[in-house]
């Protein structure tokens, strides 16, 4: 059973990974059909000088701030999604410096491999498809386990501030607030706490 855990932990972490690179590489090339399609829209509106000049600084212009902009989020999503330990703070206790790691990290990593079933099954997996990027934009809840002390604390991505358990609040498929700084933040759930679905069994315990 442990080495089971193991394995669903490591290939769960793989798809985090699987998942930031087709994102890359679906922004990649999103950003080339548009700059085509600007490629083409000036070749045809514009002179030959005027082409040229809109050529050399509009589309080439673009196509940088567009790869600017991709490497910037593929950053902020292997930073707060796939690295270990996403932020670093000091114990309030014993002033230790403490890596930060997201909170409910082990529920989803070693959640049950679950079949479910549901009337908007389809529509809900392809609405989560098209989602993913947009909740994952926010960052996560953090989790502060101190070594030394041992004291515990789930914190806020942004302003660092402690939220008390009974406001730590998590959605399967939207953002929460921070009850500070009013922020957004996002942390993956199982599928299981999804709603709208109907539990068939466990294929994998």
């Amino acid at each position: 059973m442990h080495i089971m855990d193991n394995t669903r932990i490591i290939v769960r972490k793989f798809f985090r990974i699987a998942a930031a690179l087709i994102y890359f590489l679906y922004g990649i090339g999103i950003s080339a059909v548009i700059g085509i399609v600007i490629h083409i829209l000036i070749d045809l509106k514009c002179s030959q000088s005027v082409y040229d000049a809109w050529l050399s600084w509009g589309t080439y212009v673009y196509m940088a701030m567009a790869l600017l902009w991709i490497i910037k989020i593929t950053i902020h999503h292997i930073r707060w999604y796939i690295l270990t330990s996403p932020s670093h703070t000091k114990c309030p206790k014993c002033q230790t410096k403490v890596s930060l790691t997201r909170y409910g990290e082990e529920k989803f990593l070693s959640a049950p491999v679950t079949l479910y079933v549901g009337f908007d099954q389809v529509k809900s997996k392809m609405r989560n498809a098209n989602m993913y990027f947009l909740k994952t934009s926010n960052r996560p809840y953090l989790q502060l386990e101190c070594p030394e002390c041992g004291e515990k604390q789930v914190l806020c991505p942004y302003c660092h501030e402690v939220i008390p358990p009974e406001k730590v609040k998590c959605y399967y498929d939207r953002p929460s607030v921070c009850p500070h700084c009013g922020k957004y933040i996002y942390t993956p759930l199982p599928l299981q706490d999804g709603e709208g679905l109907i539990k068939v069994k466990d294929i994998a315990k």
